[in-house]
């Protein structure tokens, strides 16, 4: 299973957990006694939104850290694909060169007139 899929799945698990804990807390202790339920549920709603607020900035630091790693791994891959493809050029701009100036000497005639 891919991280991200995970990541997403445990989220929706804690969310659902969460959500299933704040009404059976509200119905085993019922109402509160002054009448204000918004005032309990906003301070679970501070809670929760502290916690998951916390995961998400983790997450965020997380996959920001993995990109910085796979765009090194992708820098050095590619440094190192245009080291060979500049050795790869040079050396057949080499052998082009050696080519043409063989083909310059004439097979009949001595070393020895043409350098002369």
């Amino acid at each position: 299973m891919k991280p991200e899929k995970f990541l997403a799945y445990v989220l929706i698990g804690v969310i659902s957990i969460y959500t299933l804990c704040q009404f059976l807390f509200y119905f085993i202790q019922g109402q509160p006694k002054d009448g204000n339920i918004f005032q309990q549920l906003g301070l679970s709603g501070d809670f929760f939104g502290g916690i998951v607020g916390t995961i998400i900035a983790g997450a965020t630091l997380w996959y920001l850290v993995r990109t910085f790693e796979l765009q090194k791994k992708e820098l050095t891959e590619t440094r190192n694909f245009l080291q060979k493809q500049n050795f790869e050029s040079t050396f057949f701009k080499i052998m082009d060169m050696i080519h043409t100036i063989g083909k310059d000497f004439s097979a009949n005639e001595p070393l020895v007139e043409i350098f002369a």
